[in-house]
């Protein structure tokens, strides 16, 4: 088997090469890439490892230990085959379930064809006689074991190749031309593997490898490139907005930075490009553990906090996910919005929100305070004001009972007009202090008979035209005695002394008011002194019974009296009758009366 006729000038591709396989290999390490940061380490560490061993074994051609390199090579092809196909199904997202038993079985061959490797230099055994040249395959001879694993290594570079190309065919516009650079990077080695295969020998033996391997590395730089700026960065960049003040970061599935805004990278104190590329941990090695996990996290509106004391800056985190052009989820682009300003409001809110609340809380104290003082000092007022007017009831009953007692007329006389009173007033549907004030007004309604002679109020006969005058003046004397009072119950006594004596249909007396001229309690008044008048004995009649009572009324039904209430007499006339029983002129008074309202109306 023949190498280099001149190794000198052919050797400056390989060394190349290498280089480049050991940059790339280098910065896979360092920054890592979305889907294939697992794996692609071993694929440029083998393209590496591969390169040097021929370095390595030039000296040993033409020499016995030829075949110990050759056979190293061969299982270094077999590795690179392996971990492409490994590479191929993670870009593919085709990850094996139990990622360390799959890598185990696919590296087997190249760990057993380098301990073979290792027992050659024997004059006998499994390895040398596997070593021994077995086939002749297009005018060169290869071992068994030389043959089984460039077998081994087409076919897992056929299957790489099918699952790439596969994807392709079924990806969006993007996603095609990121797998075509991935088909391409890994087609263009196989190619080169053919081409030593069928030309010189196996792999070492022809310059045209070394600048094939090295572009297929270029070609899979770029469709990992594409990842960013191919495929992900026009969803980013529709998030990102780069004129936005507010740091802004997009980050991929397994925490990597995929890009971030000039205010982000500030934030981090280095530059966009920088942070492109690095994890999390890496980018923002200054900041504090838990601010990380925060942005890791990416929770709606949480808090991140970045500095102590004054320094102190607070952000609002507001992430947006958004998917690749496949449709699976590419990561989440934050936004980091600076409420340090709004923070320290909240704070200074909250101290004076204290502040207010205690002061407020004494006030309220205070006021409760007060309002207890004012309630037990209305209370007091209440008492005194319920026992002037019960004095002043009191007052006017005794008044009352003075007045009617200059008759033949007893005092119980003015107690039944006021009980009558609150009967046909609560009738009417006036409120209970209305009705009370009437009540107690009521027994009031003859006090201008003091004015009156007493030969005159005790007259049998008919009182001549001129006794007649004296006697109608006692409502305008009476009205003159109370109205001067600024009390409610004694202003109310005054109007119904004055027109008690009104008719409904304007023939009354002393100022002829008609209908609802008259107020509602002089004509209340009037209904219940004409039914004491006329149902007790007075020096000048007898007693009438009820049933003619009732025929009274409804003769003077809207002429002397108010229909309406009238109507609520007959409504109400059983109460009526039962205050009249229960409260006579004499002792031992009417036998009870049993006489319903419906009675009354007929």
């Amino acid at each position: 088997m023949s190498g280099f006729e001149n190794p000198g000038a052919g050797l400056l591709p390989w060394y190349l090469a290498l280089a480049v396989q050991l940059a790339f290999f280098g910065d896979s390490l360092l920054q890592g890439r979305r889907r294939t940061a697992k794996v692609l380490p071993p694929y440029y560490f083998f393209q590496a490892a591969l390169t040097a061993a021929f370095l390595l074994g030039l000296p040993a051609r033409g020499t016995e230990g030829a075949g110990s390199w050759s056979a190293i090579e061969t299982a270094l092809v077999a590795a690179l085959s392996a971990s492409a196909l490994l590479f191929a199904r993670q870009a593919c997202g085709l990850a094996y379930r139990r990622p360390l038993l799959a890598s185990t079985l696919l590296y087997l061959p190249t760990v057993l064809s380098l301990v073979l490797a290792g027992s050659l230099a024997a004059p006998s055994g499994i390895g040398a006689r596997l070593a021994n040249p077995a086939w002749d395959l297009l005018g060169f001879e290869v071992s068994i074991l030389e043959l089984l694993l460039c077998f081994y290594s087409f076919a897992l570079g056929l299957f790489s190749l099918g699952l790439l190309f596969r994807a392709a065919l079924g990806g969006a516009v993007a996603e095609r031309k990121r797998f075509f650079f991935l088909f391409a990077g890994l087609a263009f080695p196989l190619v080169a593997f053919i081409f030593e295969l069928g030309g010189l020998g196996l792999l070492g033996r022809h310059s045209l490898a070394p600048p094939v391997f090295a572009f297929g590395d270029l070609c899979i730089a770029l469709a990992l490139a594409g990842d960013r700026f191919l495929d992900l960065v026009p969803l980013v960049r529709h998030t990102v907005v780069r004129s936005l003040g507010d740091p802004v970061v997009a980050i991929d599935p397994e925490g990597l930075v995929l890009d971030c805004n000039p205010a982000f990278a500030d934030l981090a104190s280095s530059r966009p490009g920088k942070l492109r590329g690095l994890s999390l941990d890496r980018a923002l090695r200054g900041w504090p553990a838990e601010s990380v996990e925060l942005l890791r996290k990416g929770r709606e509106l949480a808090r991140l906090r970045l500095g102590e004391g004054e320094g102190e800056r607070v952000f609002t985190l507001y992430p947006s996910l958004f998917s690749d052009p496949r449709g699976r989820p590419g990561g989440r682009a934050v936004v980091l919005r600076d409420v340090t300003g709004l923070e320290a409001a909240e704070r200074s809110l909250r101290g004076w929100n204290a502040v207010l609340i205690d002061q407020v809380r004494e006030r309220t104290s205070a006021l409760e305070a007060e309002v207890e003082r004012r309630r037990a000092a209305e209370d007091e007022l209440r008492l005194a004001n319920e026992g002037l007017h019960g004095s002043q009831r009191e007052i006017m009953i005794t008044l009352s009972e003075v007045v009617e007692s200059r008759s033949r007329e007893t005092a119980r006389h003015v107690f039944r007009v006021g009980e009558y009173t609150r009967i046909l007033a609560a009738a009417r549907g006036l409120s209970p202090e209305h009705v009370s004030l009437l009540a107690d007004a009521a027994p009031m309604h003859d006090v201008g008979k003091i004015s009156v002679p007493d030969a005159i109020l005790n007259k049998a006969g008919t009182l001549t035209p001129e006794e007649t005058v004296l006697m109608r003046a006692h409502t305008t004397t009476g009205y003159e005695l109370l109205s001067k009072s600024a009390r409610a119950l004694i202003r109310a006594a005054a109007v119904i002394a004055l027109e008690h004596h009104e008719r409904w249909d304007g023939r009354g007396y002393p100022a002829g008011k008609v209908g609802t001229e008259i107020s509602l309690s002089g004509r209340i008044v009037a209904i219940c002194d004409v039914f004491d008048a006329l149902s007790t004995r007075r020096s000048y009649k007898d007693a009438w019974d009820f049933p003619r009572v009732l025929d009274h009324f409804r003769e003077e039904r809207g002429v002397r009296f108010d229909p309406a209430l009238v109507d609520l007499l007959f409504l109400h006339f059983d109460r009526f009758a039962e205050i009249a029983t229960i409260f006579p002129d004499e002792e031992g008074g009417r036998d009870p009366v049993v006489l319903d309202g419906e009675a009354a109306l007929q």
